[in-house]
């Protein structure tokens, strides 16, 4: 016997309760299971309406959770722009990330080098050491100006 397919709506509020997801994430994988645009639309402004679905909530609790993981800001930028949310939501999660309880760019980037800080000790010439800590900032998405200043400063006390 077939299994008879969720409406959109239900399969709306199965994703949601997985995870969070952005408005227009949530489209787009309502779409690849071949739902009608109209009912489509009509299960999104339903979660929307019911307060399942929110793109400003889902916008912090995404930068606070990868912040967590050590990115920086600009990789939690470019991830909630992929996540198709809008730019007004994403101004507004960097804006608050910048007075948020994880510190200064520079303390941020420094905790989440401290973490490879063993490994990169190992290699003995410290342009590399400072060449492979720079990349690896730079990859978490933390400008190139903090960057800089934090390799150098941190592998060069570490190394005395």
């Amino acid at each position: 016997m077939a299994k008879k397919q969720d409406s959109a709506f239900e399969k709306a509020a199965k994703l949601l309760s997985i995870r969070g997801h952005s408005c227009a994430e949530l489209t787009r994988k309502l779409v690849q299971r071949e739902y009608a645009r109209s009912e489509i639309e009509g299960a999104v402004s339903d979660c929307i309406r019911l307060g399942y679905l929110n793109d400003d909530v889902f916008a912090r609790s995404f930068a606070e959770e990868m912040r967590g993981r050590g990115w920086g800001p600009l990789r939690i930028k470019g991830a909630l722009f992929r996540k198709g949310l809008p730019k007004s939501s994403i101004e507004a999660v960097m804006e608050a990330a910048e007075s948020s309880d994880f510190g200064t760019l520079e303390e941020q980037a420094i905790e989440a080098l401290r973490r490879r800080l063993p490994g990169l000790l190992r290699e003995p010439d410290f342009r590399k050491r400072r060449q492979k800590a720079c990349r690896f900032l730079l990859g978490r998405g933390f400008p190139s100006d903090t960057v800089f200043k934090v390799a150098g400063r941190l592998l060069q006390n570490d190394a005395d």
